[in-house]
């Protein structure tokens, strides 16, 4: 007797890397801030369009915000949605992005702190509201520095930012959260909150990683420190984590987080031993325990920067730009590393390489995935310039994602 049998196999393909598209030549002057700082999240996925910020980031002629789109996929035509701020400051650049699901939350720099959020349309234009709150001052620094914007679980932005006196070498983390989410900006109950008084310190960050039931995870760190944690519970301030990691971070953008569906942490970090750059990656369990780290990547010509970023299955991604030469990373030909976390039981692996750049430097990465590709942005040379000549090149590529495929195979016994 033949009896029929139909197997059915769930396949995981992965295709190539997405091609590299140049959103923009010769786009910006001031050593690519545009996607410097990589927890600043300068990418997002709204309205059928892929968003990233883009500004010229001129330290002498000033800087103008924008924001730019293409539909679906990178390589479309780049769409400029119009100026979001006009502004005399180059650090208007040092911009966060992000999206709810209903609309943009925008914190950048011009003077003072700005909150603006917006309705992004899939013709490529913003509907923004009308008047841009200016966040409260609280400390009698004068410069203010780096905000990171994120958006709770209870649909509430929230910015991590830090206060410079521009004597002396003071910097000092703050977290602030709004009781709304309408337009406007007002502060919390309790907020803002100073993290913790930094003396005689450099490159100082405040990085927010939202959790489950309002939970928030802020990260901090200088030039001369591990990094610190603070958890927000949602109701109050649990006690300082303190040192979390192994080794003295280097750099603004030494750091750069991520939280996965079970509140785990996941942090990418950048340090310096034996004149050599080197990633370190490490995570935080839901009940506060920290992991050993594993070193991701070195470099000894000091010119590696990296950022992390997550898929919907938890799959972890790390993007390594080694860009060569000196402090900044960004001399002569380089490359730019992707490495995968399958799960929480496997190692590292190296999944791919783009290969043939000019000095790629100050990755940026989505926090999430979008039609099975994770976006992560960069800056550049253009090619065929000269090392110390600006301007440089906006770039973006994408990370496939594995997706499930059927197949099935009829047999008969």
């Amino acid at each position: 007797m033949l009896t029929a049998y139909t197997l059915i196999l769930l396949i995981l393909k992965s295709e190539k890397l997405v091609n590299t598209t140049t959103i923009s030549s010769n786009a910006f002057a001031n050593s690519g801030f545009v996607t410097a700082f990589n927890s600043q999240r300068k990418i997002v996925y709204a309205a059928g369009r892929i968003w990233t910020l883009l500004a010229p980031g001129d330290v002498s002629a000033g800087n103008d915000l924008y924001l730019v789109s293409a539909p679906t996929s990178i390589e479309n035509t780049w769409s400029n949605s119009g100026e979001v701020k006009s502004s005399a400051l180059w650090s208007c650049s040092y911009a966060s992005l992000c999206f709810d699901g209903t609309y943009f939350h925008l914190a950048y720099l011009d003077g003072e702190l700005y909150y603006r959020r917006g309705t992004p349309s899939s013709d490529g234009t913003v509907s923004w509201s009308v008047v841009d709150t200016v966040l409260t001052r609280t400390d009698g620094a004068d410069v203010i520095q780096l905000p990171h914007i994120i958006m709770d679980s209870g649909n509430l932005p929230w910015i991590g930012y830090v206060y410079r006196d521009s004597v002396g070498l003071t910097r000092r983390p703050w977290a602030n959260k709004s009781s709304t989410n309408d337009g406007t900006w007002t502060d919390a109950v309790g907020f803002p909150n100073l993290l913790q008084a930094l003396a005689n310190v450099t490159n100082v960050r405040s990085v927010p990683v939202a959790l489950s039931t309002n939970q928030v995870l802020m990260l901090w760190s200088d030039d001369s420190t591990k990094i610190q944690a603070m958890l927000y519970n949602g109701a109050g301030w649990d006690a300082q984590e303190v040192d979390i990691n192994d080794n003295t971070v280097l750099g603004e953008d030494s750091f750069d987080a991520v939280a996965d569906s079970n509140d785990i942490v996941h942090i990418v970090y950048r340090t310096i031993l034996a004149l050599a750059h080197k990633l370190y990656y490490l995570n935080r369990s839901a009940a506060g325990v920290w992991s050993s780290e594993t070193l991701i990547a070195s470099d000894t010509n000091q010119g590696l920067h990296g950022a992390v970023s997550i898929d919907d299955n938890d799959r972890l991604y790390i993007i390594a730009t080694y860009g060569g030469g000196n402090s900044e990373g960004l001399k002569g030909s380089a490359s730019i590393e992707i490495y995968r976390l399958w799960d929480s039981s496997a190692s590292w692996t190296k999944i791919d390489i783009v290969t043939s750049e000019n000095s790629p430097s100050y990755p940026s990465m989505a926090v999430a995935q979008y039609n099975y590709k994770i976006f992560f942005t960069w800056s550049a040379y253009p090619s065929g310039t000269t090392w110390g000549v600006s301007p440089f090149d906006l770039r973006i590529s994408a990370i496939p994602i594995p997706r499930p495929q059927i197949q099935t195979i009829s047999c008969g016994i």
